[in-house]
């Protein structure tokens, strides 16, 4: 193996690990936004208890 085989390889690798990156990080949005709008109860449909009931 050459420098030039090397280098190539590592282009490569360091292409495909940003490209990972940035297609985990959306999908750990993805997650987030389903966890908060699905299973993640909003505070305006929670029922408040009160004294009198």
């Amino acid at each position: 193996m050459n420098i030039n085989d090397f280098s190539l390889t590592v282009i490569i690798c360091l292409l495909l690990g940003l490209a990972t990156g940035y297609f985990i990080r959306d999908m750990a949005q993805v997650a987030q936004r389903i966890y908060r709008r699905y299973v993640k109860k909003p505070s305006h449909l929670v029922e408040v208890k009160t004294k009198n009931s």
